[in-house]
């Protein structure tokens, strides 16, 4: 065994039998005092093996522990993020009722689900905007489809309303002219006034039934004689038969509610 050092800041090591002997000369406030530490070699690596067996098992628990905490970490992280994906899955299928969870505890994560709920909110709202000018744009073609057959229909009406009663007419005007025996010149006369005055009011009548059947004009119903306005018209219209072979018969006394310039129209129809 070696012998103890004399400088207080030296330790000396040493082995004896299997033992590690640790040996030193310690000065405190004047006052020394000498140490002898002896331990053996066995013992020392059964305590280092036994260390080291417990700190792999502390490394193994903490591995293990990580990764249960990685794992929920990552699920908690994970379910927002499958979130954004469906609800933008959803809105790529223009179906914008879903919702992204904004209230998640990252922040990122709670930003971008913010974001795709605004985006959501804008593509709905520009989308019914779309429709509607879509709605209002095939309102607009079909107005013009209904006016251009209105103007069809227009000039079609004219020239049948105005044919009978320039047909007329000439009729009567021949027959005053040639001096036709038998005829009541007065009543003709009374007729080509009428049907003049007809003419002269003809583009506004025309006017009107376009209205009519567009739904944009009410017409003025009163209470008549329906039976005697069928006469006077058919009476009218006689000399335009021509003496065809025609038959007809007027019931007496039938009141209805109408207009009778439109009526008469239909008669001569």
């Amino acid at each position: 065994m070696s012998d103890f050092s004399e400088n207080p800041a030296v330790t000396h090591f040493g082995s004896e039998n299997d033992s590690l002997i640790l040996q030193g000369k310690i000065t405190s406030e004047d006052e020394v005092r000498y140490v002898l530490l002896s331990s053996s070699i066995e013992s020392i690596d059964s305590s280092i093996a036994m260390f080291t067996k417990v700190n792999f098992y502390i490394s193994a628990v903490i591995l293990v522990a990580g990764l249960v905490c990685a794992y929920f970490v990552a699920k908690s992280i994970n379910k927002p993020i499958k979130n954004i994906e469906t609800v933008s899955e959803k809105i790529s299928r223009l179906d914008f009722e879903q919702r992204a969870d904004e209230s998640v505890n990252t922040p990122e994560l709670s930003s971008l689900a913010k974001s795709v709920n605004i985006m959501s909110d804008r593509l709905s709202s520009t989308i019914d905007e779309l429709k509607t000018a879509n709605e209002q744009l095939c309102a607009d073609i079909d107005a013009r489809k209904r006016i251009e057959k209105m103007q069809r229909e227009f000039i079609g009406n004219v020239s049948h309303e105005m044919k009978t009663p320039l047909c007329l007419l000439q009729m009567y005007g021949e027959n005053l002219k040639n001096n036709v025996e038998g005829i009541d010149k007065d009543y003709y006369c009374q007729t080509i006034i009428d049907e003049t005055e007809r003419l002269n009011d003809m583009v506004k009548t025309m006017l009107e039934i376009s209205s009519i059947e567009n739904e944009l004009y009410q017409v003025k119903t009163e209470r008549l004689n329906f039976s005697e306005l069928c006469r006077y018209t058919v009476n009218k219209m006689d000399i335009a038969l021509n003496g065809a072979d025609c038959r007809y018969e007027i019931e007496e006394d039938i009141y209805i509610n109408g207009d009778e310039k439109y009526l008469e129209q239909a008669i001569k129809n």
